[in-house]
């Protein structure tokens, strides 16, 4: 569950 909740804030931190 961790490891997917990193990957929802790559997209945050990096908005294209």
């Amino acid at each position: 569950d961790v490891k997917i909740e990193t990957i929802h804030q790559h997209p945050k931190t990096e908005p294209e």
